[in-house]
């Protein structure tokens, strides 16, 4: 249904309706004016008397006039003034719509702003709860793993307050010192500290508290009384929003018993080191010793060969002999603690050689001293030289008996015993592996620290002047070295000393003893050549004068260069020669003359070789070496089997 909608009324429009009711008013009263006052109308009568109005209608008409008009201007009054309030109201309820929409607009506004806020702020509301929630699992994954690692670490770990009482341990420090966990926490810093040094411990907490850290070492107690040195770091912490000291504790038992190895190795490793220092410088000495000594020797027999037997000269050279014997023996005995003699290995059985040596260690040594063998029952090969094995037991049991003031015992021992890494890790220059020990023991007076550093050391001796040389334990040193052994000592004032010596086993049986080679060789041939190539005047001189009286036609050089010369165009049977010259070795001449003298022999002569036809103490096959200083009848023993030799291989 359509909305009515009264039409405005303007101010023309009341003035056209006010006058109309005014009119109608004015002739109203005029017609009642000819009405007597004595005249009554009947309500029936009809309006119109004839053509005129009947008065009595016409002043109700116009009394009802005025009043219409008074009413239609004041409702046209009403009605402007209505109007008027509707526009002005109509204009502020629209004004208020507007403010109102403009409101809810500000409002919808500052809604989506807040709700903007709100999320924003959940947002951040949730991220903080997931960090406080992240951090609350972080913090408690670290509290576990600081458990874990607090209780699972290698050393102990001590937690203490300003006032040195226990707060926290670790398993390892309670292990450690013996107690439980509770008793710990009742224990303070000073209960395990075994130095009990107030003072100490003062400057101590003053230094972290100054620095935030200190490292020391002390002596921690254990509950059982035992203790033990320990290295302490600690560091200033927070602990539950409290100062405290944690302290790192570590055990140096085993440090410290490494560093004492590591010093026992090393003082191996020096004592090592000198000895083949002057082991080197022993076997320089020995071989200009030796050409010394081998014209000395060969002049002194020949002397003797010459001298008739009732001439008093010849108990002269006697004792030039005698004493150059006794020289050559200090000479031998100096390569061998320098290990540059030569051996003859092969495999032996050394229980067969000490059961076989008894009788000459009988004899030797003094009758009050007692010789014990406990040999093992199994019998196990070693490389060596039955000589010098022998040398060694002698050289110990004589130094046992010295060391022995009247009656006592001297025990030989051997066993297989398996060295193992941790043996060798303990002891310089060891191999591990399989090792048959000889141990020689005595009840002397024993040696004390001092002494046991220098008692291989050629001629330290603690005897007194005349009664020993001091090369009896360095050549046992040195041949026990050559035979690629090693040998330990223990000793103490008082309570004896043991030395046991380590040969390798091999896998191989001990050699049959072969018959000696009678010294009394006749040389059946005298059409022999022999090239003889010496550097030193006063060897090549004497060789030559025994070669020459033994029947040999002898050429002599001074050198390599010049027996290359000599012998050129020239029969050559055996090649006598140095082994050590300025020009050449004797070994590399040996080759260069094989080239035109094929069939050509070669004997060396050397007091040291240098490695050069040995290695490691041992000749390389087929070699013949005599050596310096011999006598005249070795050389010419060694010179007839040499020829012989050929002669068989000959025929």
């Amino acid at each position: 249904m359509r909305n009515f909608t009264m039409p405005r009324p303007t101010i023309n429009t009341l003035a056209v309706v006010f006058c109309l009711c005014a009119t109608v008013a004015a002739l109203t009263l005029i017609s009642t004016q000819s009405i007597s006052a004595n005249d009554s109308v009947p309500d029936a009568v009809l309006l119109l008397d004839g053509q005129n109005w009947h008065p009595g209608i016409t002043f109700k008409i116009g009394s009802l006039a005025t009043f219409l008009g008074i009413m239609l201007l004041g409702v046209a009054y009403w009605n402007h003034t209505l109007r008027r309030i509707v526009r002005n109201r109509t204009a502020s309820l629209q004004q208020e719509l507007e403010e109102r929409h403009q409101i809810e607009v500000n409002l919808k506004n500052l809604t989506d702003e807040l709700e903007l806020r709100v999320r924003e702020r959940t947002m951040e509301l949730e991220n903080e709860v997931r960090e406080r929630i992240s951090a609350e699992q972080a913090a408690k994954s670290s509290e576990r793993k600081f458990k874990t690692l607090f209780q699972n670490a290698a050393d102990p770990i001590y937690i203490a307050d300003m006032a040195g009482r226990m707060i926290a341990v670790n398993d390892q420090a309670s292990g450690e010192l013996g107690y439980s966990q509770d008793e710990m926490l009742q224990l303070g810093v000073s209960d395990i500290d075994a130095l009990d040094q107030p003072k100490a411990g003062a400057n101590f907490f003053q230094k972290v508290c100054e620095s935030g850290k200190a490292s020391f070492e002390t002596i921690h107690r254990r509950k059982d009384g035992s203790s033990f040195a320990a290295e302490v770091n600690a560091r200033l912490i927070d602990y539950d929003g409290q100062p405290a000291i944690l302290g790192i504790a570590r055990n140096l038992t085993e440090r410290k018993e490494a560093e004492a190895e590591k010093e026992n190795l090393m003082a191996q490793l020096s004592q090592s080191q000198k000895i083949e220092s002057i082991g080197r410088l022993a076997g320089g000495i020995a071989h200009d010793f030796n050409n010394l000594l081998t014209p000395i020797i060969g002049y002194s027999e020949l002397l003797l060969r010459d001298i008739p037997p009732d001439n008093r000269g010849i108990e002269k050279v006697e004792r030039i002999r005698q004493a150059s014997d006794k020289a050559k023996i200090l000479i031998q005995q100096l390569l061998s603690f320098g290990r540059k003699q030569v051996l003859e290995m092969k495999t032996i059985d050394l229980n067969q050689v000490i059961s076989s040596f008894y009788e000459i260690l009988r004899r030797t040594i003094r009758e009050n001293i007692d010789i014990k063998l406990n040999l093992t029952q199994d019998s196990y090969g070693i490389h060596a030289d039955k000589n010098q094995i022998e040398q060694i037991i002698m050289n110990l049991a004589v130094n046992a008996q010295d060391a022995i003031a009247s009656k006592g015992t001297i025990a030989i021992e051997t066993a297989p015993v398996f060295l193992d890494e941790e043996y060798v890790r303990q002891h310089a220059g060891v191999r591990p592996g399989p090792f048959l020990m000889l141990v020689v023991t005595d009840t002397g007076c024993g040696m004390d620290k001092e002494t046991l550093k220098k008692i291989y050391e050629p001629f330290f001796t603690t005897k007194i002047t005349g009664e020993g040389t001091g090369l009896g334990l360095s050549t046992v040193y040195g041949l026990v070295k050559q035979h690629e052994g090693s040998i330990w000592v223990y000793s103490e004032p008082g309570r004896g000393s043991t030395f046991k010596i380590y040969f390798p086993i091999i896998d191989a049986l001990p050699a049959d003893e072969l018959p000696p080679v009678s010294e009394h060789v006749v040389i059946k041939s005298m059409n022999h050549t022999i090239l003889l190539v010496e550097d030193s005047e006063i060897v090549r001189d004497m060789v030559h004068e025994l070669l020459h009286d033994l029947g040999f036609n002898v050429i002599v050089a001074e050198g390599p260069k010049q027996a290359l010369k000599m012998s050129a165009e020239k029969h050559i049977d055996l090649l006598v020669t140095d082994v050590i010259m300025p020009d050449m070795t004797g070994p590399e001449l040996h080759k260069l003359l094989l080239k035109s003298h094929p069939g050509m022999k070669t004997l060396y002569m050397s007091g040291y070789t240098n490695n050069v036809i040995i290695h490691h103490g041992v000749l390389d096959e087929g070699t013949n070496f005599i050596q310096k200083p011999f006598a005249v009848c070795d050389l010419a023993m060694k010179v007839g089997n040499i020829l012989d030799s050929m002669g068989k291989s000959d025929r």
